[in-house]
């Protein structure tokens, strides 16, 4: 399997196993703003950073049994993904996870947006903000 699969997997764990597309979205974006790793390629788009690749990503995990067929990002099983990252990346993720539990929805957005401004230029949503 690609490490970027096994990251976005293992961040969905740490995260709870389950989150909205947006949460999804923007938390992979800003793990891996923080972590240097540019696992997905981000640009901006109508509601800040997106990533085709995470969304193939989506559906060919879907299809392998590792995530459940829905709108959101959620794991099917009780199966470890953490696990499947080295100790170092395993660290960054729960430590990263336990930093952003409390940020979902617009307050998520809200972060990632002042964060890192240009991917908000695209936004039809920043308005709120």
């Amino acid at each position: 399997m690609f490490t970027r699969r096994k990251i976005l997997l293992a961040l969905l764990e740490a995260c709870g196993g389950e989150l909205k597309s947006t949460d999804m979205e923007k938390l992979l974006f800003a793990y891996c703003a923080e972590s240097g790793k540019n696992y997905y390629d981000f640009f901006p788009y109508k509601f800040g950073c997106f990533s085709f690749l995470s969304y193939q990503d989506k559906r060919v995990l879907t299809k392998q049994g590792f995530l459940a067929d829905c709108d959101s990002f959620k794991l099917k099983n009780r199966q470890t993904h953490l696990g499947n990252v080295d100790s170092d990346e395993q660290s960054r993720i729960v430590s990263f996870a336990k930093r952003m539990k409390n940020l979902r929805g617009k307050n998520l957005v809200h972060h990632v947006y002042i964060n890192h401004p240009y991917f908000a230029i695209r936004s039809e949503i920043k308005k709120i903000f």
